[in-house]
């Protein structure tokens, strides 16, 4: 089974912050949330409290259909991650880690839906949409938490990976100017989420163009060197001709000078 890099703030295994504890992250593509230092009315004390295993599958263009859930142990492992978390961690904190790991979600166009999965009164596993971000600027649903929407330990966070179209994107843009009050601020850190995605692409591409001209000098430079070695020994050669043909010249130049003076 392909897994995914492990993922941790900083790049490492483990998270250690001085204001919470170490979180080690397992296989399967585990990442762990950053701790919070103040702490809200609501919010869990992630220092004192012990963070619970979150089982996360995502997959592009949609939802799992329910039956990949339905036998215990043969979920859909080569789309899970496995986060360490608190019940206070929001949507938003879920996408940033997502983001880490799928590609397809760091593009402006992402949509990212939640749904949870867990057991009914007949005990079938059932899925349940609680709300959806997008992978760059903000929605109505980025700052509920896992306590608020009523999510249970044992549950697994089924995420779906669309990409929208034009006309969901105003749709979106419109609903977030009309009822978020900083819509205009909000505005803006898009854009400048955007213009430093941009300048991020440009530079990657700016790097790979000087990579290939120096790549194609060095090969170039290898490639001309021993012609330019064999011009250099022909024209040494050339010299050297030259200059025992005008030895030879001068030397008979200087006998028919002696034999004029004999006679």
């Amino acid at each position: 089974m392909k897994t995914d890099p492990v993922l941790a703030s900083g790049g490492s295994a483990a998270v250690t912050s001085s204001t919470a504890p170490t979180s080690t992250v397992t296989s399967e593509a585990s990442v762990a949330v950053p701790s919070r230092k103040i702490l809200k009315p609501g919010d869990v004390d992630r220092e004192k409290t012990c963070p619970l295993l979150l089982r996360v599958f995502t997959r592009a263009g949609g939802h799992h259909p329910i039956e990949e859930y339905q036998v215990r142990g043969k979920e859909p492992l080569q789309d899970e991650l496995q986060i360490h978390t608190w019940r206070d961690a929001t949507l938003r904190e879920l996408t940033e880690l997502i983001k880490e790991v799928r590609e397809v979600a760091r593009r402006r166009e992402a949509k990212i839906g939640f749904a949870f999965v867990y057991p009914d009164k007949m005990g079938r596993n059932v899925i349940k949409e609680v709300g959806s971000t997008w992978g760059i600027g903000h929605s109505e649903d980025e700052n509920k938490t896992l306590d608020e929407l009523h999510f249970e330990v044992g549950d697994f966070l089924d995420v779906s990976l669309t990409i929208a179209d034009a006309a969901e994107l105003r749709a979106a843009d419109a609903a977030r100017s009309s009822n978020e009050p900083h819509g205009r601020e909000f505005r803006h850190r898009d854009n400048r989420d955007r213009e430093r995605g941009d300048r991020d692409r440009d530079n990657r591409e700016r790097d790979f163009r000087r990579d290939n001209r120096e790549r194609d000098r060095d090969v170039m430079r290898q490639r001309d060197s021993p012609s330019r070695s064999n011009r250099i020994r022909d024209s040494e050669r050339d010299r050297e001709r030259d200059r025992e043909r005008d030895k030879e010249r001068e030397a008979t130049a200087n006998r028919g000078r002696e034999a004029r003076f004999r006679t």
